[in-house]
């Protein structure tokens, strides 16, 4: 009988100090989770509430530290974990394996969190990390593959190995700045997929880079930007200089009754040709007139630009010159179809120029005086009136010695 009580007051015992009755426990010292720090767990709310001053113990679940076994290993009863302020550190495997935790609180007097402090809480969805917290140690959240948001502290100046391995998680945010966060020591297998969002700026983990193009005109360069758009960071720029000339091959024909059909070039300001356009020529471009033809630019290039060239009426082909008098010349030639009138010039020596003698609509023959010179010099030229303007041929020479 007496070795029967025995066994049983020995696995009371044991049972007692077993995670799902540590809560029941009453006496202060087993309510202790550091030398200054007590636990009181409220039953009706699933809520442990951690408190005093100092630092939690640190646990190894196995393996001995300050104590083996954390109270609350593996306990699945407790949702939400509230640390108040005085607790200056959350110990190591303290909360591993509390698989239903929903919430933490952690007050900004906690300036470190240990090795696998939060392991395998598997849903704990966030976590807001204060500003006071200097340390993240290897492992600290491993395994919380539910946690979809996460806010760390400009405090923390080094994060362990896999403390935050959660291949889910998408974005990060820091109360940092960018380059705060470029002196945090991080070790490898952190934030696998998520981008660091800071205060003044993004950290990529994974850019996601895509080009922007800004075409070049006649007025401004254009540019091509490879540049994530997530964190606004540059991977390459390319200058496209502006169109700094666009010209027809030929801007003055000669009737001749065939269409017309100038080819295009255009140069860019650095003296780079383009080929990026299409050009647009009017119908006809057969009759004396003006036709303007529109090139319109594609490609890296913006904007459309109209040039313009004539097609001006035939002149003669032969001027008859003879001598009339030891002063005077006739001129004649034959009618060209298709044109207004002809306009006949002498050249004055004086003036060094041709001047306007005569204008007719129909051939004459037009008397010459020498003035001052042995040879008489002349020239004649067509024109022909289109929609109110005047389109003249080029001249025809010719001089006669007296």
């Amino acid at each position: 009988m007496k070795r029967t009580f025995s066994l049983i007051l020995a696995i009371i015992m044991l049972v007692s100090t077993s995670v799902g009755i540590a809560f029941s426990v009453t006496a202060e010292e087993a309510k202790k989770c550091g030398v200054n720090v007590y636990y009181n767990y409220d039953s009706d709310s699933n809520t442990l509430t951690i408190s005093g001053a100092g630092s939690m113990y640190n646990y190894d679940n196995g393996r001995e530290v300050d104590v083996q076994y954390s109270p609350f290993y593996n306990n699945n009863d407790i949702k939400s974990i509230i640390i108040e302020s005085g607790v200056t550190t959350v110990g190591a495997c303290a909360f591993c394996g509390c698989e239903n935790v929903e919430s933490v609180t952690i007050p900004n007097t906690v300036s470190a969190i240990g090795r696998e402090a939060f392991c395998n809480c598997k849903s704990l969805t966030s976590i807001v990390i204060p500003n006071s917290v200097s340390t993240i140690d290897t492992e600290a959240f491993y395994n919380c593959n539910n946690m979809t948001d996460i806010t760390i502290g400009s405090g923390v100046t080094s994060i362990g190995f896999g403390a935050f391995n959660i291949s889910t998680l998408k974005q990060v945010r820091y109360s940092g700045t960018v380059s705060d966060w470029q002196k945090v020591i991080v070790g490898d297998n952190n934030f696998p997929n998520a981008d660091i969002k800071c205060t003044n700026g993004i950290i990529c983990k994974t850019h996601n880079f895509k080009t922007y193009l800004v075409k070049a005109t006649t007025k401004s360069d254009g540019a091509k930007c490879v540049k994530c758009t997530v964190c606004g960071k540059v991977k390459s720029k390319t200058v496209i200089k502006k169109i700094a000339s666009v010209k027809l091959f030929k801007t003055a024909y000669t009737f001749n009754g065939k269409a017309k059909k100038p080819a295009v070039t255009v140069f860019n300001s650095a003296n780079n040709k383009i080929t990026s356009y299409t050009v647009n020529y009017p119908k006809g471009r057969k009759n004396v007139g003006t036709y303007t033809v529109t090139i319109k630019f594609g490609g890296n290039y913006s904007g459309t630009v109209k040039r313009s060239f004539v097609i001006n009426p035939q002149t003669v082909k032969k001027i008859d010159a003879k001598k009339v008098s030891p002063s005077k010349i006739a001129i004649a030639f034959k009618k060209v179809s298709g044109v207004s009138g002809y306009e006949i010039y002498q050249y004055n020596y004086q003036k060094n120029k041709y001047t306007l003698v005569k204008r007719t609509k129909k051939p004459a023959r037009v008397t010459l005086k020498k003035k001052g010179e042995h040879t008489v010099k002349y020239a004649v030229r067509t024109y022909k009136k289109v929609n109110g303007k005047t389109y003249k041929s080029v001249f025809k020479y010719g001089s006669k010695k007296l």
